[in-house]
C-alpha cells in the first residue's frame, strides 16, 4: 500500500461556442466620431460553462490605424442593459469592457503593417474569469474611435473584421458561427469629410415674387471645408412658406464660378435642376 491507479489527465469539456454576428456599421463616420458600433455578437454556448479569454479585431478596410490616423481605438461594449443596442449614455449604459490603441499585425504571416488589436488576459488586456453559462448569452459591441479631423483621410474606409475562429479566444476553444462563415466582417464605413455651412445671403421675409418670375434668387450657402478636401454630391432642399409644390416650376442651385458673391445666371454654373416633390428636391 498505496494502491494508485494509473493517472488520467483532467480535459476541457467537448463544448461549441456559437457566435452570432451582425453589422451594425453606417454608410459614413464623421472625423472625431467616437463610440460608433460597427458590429453585434451574441456567445452562446452550447453546454457547460465557456470562459472568453479575448477577441483579435482587425481592421480590414482602406484606412490606417494609430493615434494620428484614421481609426484611432477599437473598443469592446458588454450589452449590460440587454437593451441589443449600444448605448454608452444615459441611466443605464453599456459597460465598456476593454478598450484598446495600440496596434499590432494581425496578418499571418505577417506582413510588418499593424492592422488591429489582440484583446488577451495572457496580457491583461481582457479581463480573467469572463465566463459564460450554459442557457445563457453575452452580447458584445465592437465600436470605434474615428481618428480626429485633419488626420483622418476623407474617403478611406473603416471596416472591423475577426478573421477566423481564433479570433475568438475561447475555453473550450471550438468556436463556430450560428450562420456564414469565417471571416466575420462588419462592412465598411466611408470616413466623410465636414464642412461649414452658413447662409450667406438669402431675400428678406416679404419680398413680392411676381409669377412666372425666372431666375428668381432666394439664398446663398457659403459652404467651407474643415482641414480636409471633400466632394459634395448631394443638396437637400426643402420647401417653406404658405406655398404648395406646383407653385415652383423647378428649384435650381448654381456654382459662383466668378467668386463675386453676386448670382448671375448667364456666368455663374448651374448644378442641377429640379421640381419639388413631397415639398422637398
Amino acid at each position: 500500500f498505496p494502491i494508485a491507479s494509473s493517472p488520467s489527465l483532467i480535459e476541457w469539456a467537448a463544448h461549441l461556442l456559437y457566435v452570432s454576428a451582425s453589422s451594425f456599421v453606417l454608410p459614413f463616420v464623421d472625423p472625431g466620431d467616437t463610440n460608433v458600433p460597427f458590429e453585434k455578437l451574441v456567445l452562446t454556448p452550447d453546454a457547460g460553462v465557456v470562459t472568453l479569454n479575448g477577441l483579435t479585431i482587425r481592421q480590414s478596410g482602406t484606412g490606417l490605424v494609430g493615434a494620428a490616423s484614421d481609426l484611432k481605438t477599437i473598443k469592446v461594449y458588454r450589452d449590460t442593459n440587454q437593451s441589443g443596442l449600444l448605448e454608452t449614455t444615459g441611466a443605464t449604459p453599456d459597460a465598456l469592457l476593454v478598450t484598446g490603441s495600440t496596434f499590432v499585425d494581425t496578418d499571418v504571416p505577417s506582413d510588418g503593417v499593424a492592422d488591429g488589436v489582440v484583446f488577451t488576459t495572457a496580457n491583461g488586456s481582457f479581463p480573467t474569469n469572463f465566463t459564460i453559462n450554459a442557457g445563457s448569452s453575452e452580447t458584445l459591441f465592437l465600436a470605434v474611435d474615428v481618428g480626429d479631423p485633419g488626420l483622418a483621410t476623407v474617403g478611406n474606409t473603416l471596416e472591423l473584421a475577426l478573421v477566423n475562429a481564433a479570433a475568438v479566444n475561447a475555453l473550450p476553444d471550438t468556436t463556430i458561427l450560428s450562420t456564414g462563415s469565417f471571416p466575420v466582417r462588419s462592412g465598411a464605413s466611408v470616413i466623410r469629410g465636414l464642412v461649414d455651412v452658413v447662409i450667406g445671403e438669402s431675400v428678406p421675409d416679404g419680398t413680392i415674387v411676381p409669377q412666372g418670375a425666372i431666375e428668381q434668387f432666394m439664398m446663398r450657402l457659403d459652404v467651407t471645408a474643415q482641414n480636409s478636401n471633400v466632394t459634395a454630391d448631394t443638396l437637400v432642399v426643402g420647401r417653406g412658406g404658405s406655398g404648395t409644390d406646383a407653385d415652383v416650376l423647378q428649384v435650381k442651385a448654381y456654382l459662383d464660378k466668378d467668386g463675386d458673391t453676386v448670382f448671375n445666371s448667364s456666368v455663374d454654373t448651374l448644378l442641377g435642376a429640379a421640381p419639388f416633390t413631397s415639398g422637398q428636391v
